[in-house]
């Protein structure tokens, strides 16, 4: 079914050079985060290839990312061009992670505390004097009650 939709989307006028682009943009994505470092490619992500300036839009989480993007900028075109995609321009733009990257509040703990872990915090909870600690702790505990 999905080759089918795929092959469909492809066929359309309309949809078969976005989907064209989409798959150039993945192919770029993927070198991109070859030739940049870890730390600054899990901060930015490419947005945008405009082959008639032969430039990459890249878009950063903050200033600092994007500043030392800017740097490498010129690095990161050749090896562009090395593998193969004419590229002589990396743009680079911050904009924030909540609106292009997904992300609202903090993720989710992955991992539940152990029940040896809650003791001894709910321990150290009972000892405190009301505060706002002690209301921290209270409610950090509650939700690992929800988690189990």
């Amino acid at each position: 079914m999905a080759d089918s939709l795929r092959d469909y989307l492809a066929a359309t006028e309309a949809a078969g050079p976005l989907l064209a682009h989409a798959a150039l943009l993945r192919k770029l994505a993927a070198v991109y985060r070859r030739v940049v470092p870890g730390h600054l490619a899990d901060s930015s992500r490419v947005a945008n290839y405009r082959a008639q300036s032969r430039t990459l839009v890249v878009l950063a989480e903050t200033g600092a990312v994007a500043a030392k993007l800017r740097q490498m900028a010129p690095s990161v075109a050749t090896e562009l061009t090395r593998n193969g995609y004419d590229c002589t321009t990396v743009h680079v733009r911050v904009q924030a992670r909540s609106a292009v990257f997904g992300v609202v509040g903090s993720p989710p703990c992955g991992r539940p505390l152990s029940p040896s872990a809650c003791d001894r915090l709910r321990a150290l909870s009972e000892s405190l004097p009301p505060s706002p600690l002690r209301a921290a702790l209270e409610s950090l505990l509650q939700r690992a009650i929800r988690q189990e």
